[in-house]
């Protein structure tokens, strides 16, 4: 697989979103509420998305994959073709 594929693949899971503390006395506090409301209102909705999402990158990512085969396949033979017309 290319860097690119491989990046790619990489880039096609997804994560839940973390929340962080961005003062020093009250952030914690806020970011410990904010992950608190977010248990109780949206992770069982947003898993279902996430997981959805995530088999659609995954796919998406392998037919790339597939293809950058056999372009690299086509390639070679173009090559060989080529060398064949020009001897």
């Amino acid at each position: 697989m290319t860097r690119a594929g491989d990046q790619l693949t990489g880039k096609s899971v997804l994560r839940e979103h973390q929340f962080e503390a961005h003062t020093s006395a009250v952030g914690p506090i806020v970011a410990h509420l904010r992950s608190g409301w977010y248990n109780m209102a949206a992770r069982w909705g947003d898993q279902s998305v996430i997981n959805q999402q995530a088999a659609y990158n995954q796919a998406v990512a392998q037919l790339i994959a597939a293809q950058d085969q056999q372009v690299a396949e086509l390639d070679q033979r173009l090559i060989l073709a080529d060398r064949d017309l020009t001897t």
